[in-house]
């Protein structure tokens, strides 16, 4: 296949890809993508991209996806930045390319391992699950975006959402393998029974398992909880003198919720308007009360937290009692949002994003407590973050929460991306997950991954979720067995290789 041809098709196959996210909804499309990207990276005539062709076609895979996917980023600096629409789609043309490359790696992983020997199965799965580790500001990838299909996610709980993506890599190269025109009949028939294989695993492992955990929901005790959608609009948060109102709001919401039942009341991020001593185990009294008059509590709500070297994002639960408990602050800030990589102190970034300076990073995970709920508090995007989940799940949570503010991007798709970016944590940790989201899309996803209940617009979402207990094989070895599993495949290979040249 010709260069040109190859990096046109690596675009186009991202761009089909980002077809499967909202509002297309066409999930098809991930596997699609994917084989027109493995395809470009192997031509029909069984010729290896070079290592720059391969690092070119990875980078414009990257390209199409994110231009088509992440298209709400312009208005996003426009509305919250000095910065006009220019410069804005300038910023997020340069934002294309950075986040693109984890997919340049992803190619040039699978070039070299093709060089070696290994299949391009084998192949693409290494560089397309090595890419996941990558940093990146919006951490998706092919298996979150198949999260409305719980039954072929079920498979999370022993390899994670890297491994799920994995498997999609896989099959898709297979696909790929199976329509190529220079392959023999034999390498055809095999490339097509061994995809058809995979998803018949991934489906028949995924009904089973489905039906195995929805029949155990029962055996666990359950919490009401009330989940408050306030939906304050990001700038009016910030605005001065408006801490009264914003309380007063969610004030009225936790009255309502506890007049219907829920036994504990969960805020959005940052959503209590006054700042609070990192240090301090009392909560403010007065107006400034997070339970103010009515309230019963208890409260687990978003707050920031200041100290002397610097302020956090944080969540705490408040009590009737008026103790706040020891703050989980949040371990991963967003990059854009709240730090810039790499970058210092420049006067030109501190004007043109004012709030993205200033926050500091927690280093421990504190399970919040309140009654018969340990919730493990993963705050903003940290619930898109395979990651901080395991760091958050190895103290023994018997819920997760997640606490977020997507107000910054609304009116756009991206909360129901964030959404389905956060769900293969309940089926990683077989956990029930509930999301208090401001401006964006409250949730309870239960521990099979399916949305139980959402609400978008203002008010309280009621969820009755499961506390349950014990650890998945995911939770307990993380990706170490793939990572291992990938090695010895693909050492074994290279030897082989090796041996059929002496």
């Amino acid at each position: 296949m010709q260069p040109s041809r190859a990096a046109l098709l690596s675009f186009l196959g991202g761009v089909v890809v980002a077809l499967g996210t909202p509002p297309f909804d066409l999930y098809p499309c991930f596997w699609i993508g994917l084989a027109l990207w493995a395809f470009a990276l192997r031509g029909p005539d069984g010729s290896i991209a070079s290592g720059r062709q391969s690092i070119l076609f990875g980078l414009l895979f990257g390209v199409g996806a994110n231009l088509t996917f992440m298209r709400f980023i312009p208005a996003t600096i426009v509305n919250f930045t000095p910065l006009g629409p220019a410069i804005a789609f300038v910023l997020f043309l340069v934002y294309c390319v950075t986040e693109s490359f984890r997919w340049a790696l992803a190619a040039w992983v699978t070039q070299k391992c093709m060089r070696l020997g290994a299949s391009r199965a084998v192949s693409f799965g290494a560089g397309v699950f090595l890419a996941a580790f990558v940093p990146s500001v919006i951490g998706w990838d092919v298996a979150s975006g198949i999260s409305p299909w719980p039954t072929v996610n079920q498979l999370a709980e022993l390899i994670g959402q890297r491994g799920v993506g994995l498997l999609m890599a896989v099959t898709a190269a297979l696909v790929a393998s199976a329509v190529e025109s220079g392959a023999s009949r034999h390498t055809r028939k095999r490339a097509t029974f061994v995809a058809a294989s995979i998803l018949t695993v991934q489906l028949l492992y995924g009904v089973a398992r489905m039906r195995t955990v929805i029949a155990s929901d029962s055996e666990f005790p359950h919490a009401n909880v009330a989940l408050l959608q306030p939906n304050v609009g990001a700038k009016e948060r910030w605005m001065p003198g408006r801490e009264p109102a914003l309380l007063a709001k969610l004030t009225k919401l936790t009255l309502e919720a506890e007049q219907r039942g829920a036994t504990l009341t969960i805020w959005p991020e940052n959503a209590y308007p006054y700042p609070v001593a990192h240090a301090s185990r009392q909560a403010p009294v007065g107006e400034a009360a997070p339970l103010q008059f009515g309230v019963h509590g208890p409260v687990l709500f978003g707050l920031i937290t200041t100290s002397n070297h610097g302020a956090y994002n944080s969540a705490s639960v408040a009590t009737q009692n008026g103790s706040l408990s020891e703050p989980q602050d949040k371990m991963r800030l967003m990059w854009f949002g709240e730090t810039f990589p790499l970058v210092g102190g420049f006067d030109a970034l501190h004007r043109a994003f004012p709030r993205v300076f200033g926050l500091m990073a927690g280093h421990e995970v504190l399970i919040q407590k309140a009654g018969p709920v340990r919730a493990g508090v993963l705050n903003c995007v940290e619930d898109t973050l395979p990651g901080v989940a395991l760091e958050v799940m190895s103290e023994g949570p018997n819920l997760l929460v997640n606490l977020t503010n997507d107000a910054w991007f609304a009116p756009s798709a991206q909360s129901e991306i964030h959404l389905r970016m956060s769900a293969m944590r309940a089926i990683e940790a077989r956990r029930d997950f509930v999301r208090a989201v401001n401006g964006g899309v409250t949730a309870w996803i239960d521990a099979a991954g399916r949305v139980r209940a959402r609400r978008e617009d203002e008010g309280v979402l009621i969820a009755v979720p499961a506390l349950r207990e014990g650890k998945t094989l995911y939770v307990i070895a993380g990706d170490v067995p793939l990572l291992l599993l990938l090695a010895a495949s693909i050492g074994w290979s290279a030897r082989r290789r090796a041996r059929s040249y002496t």
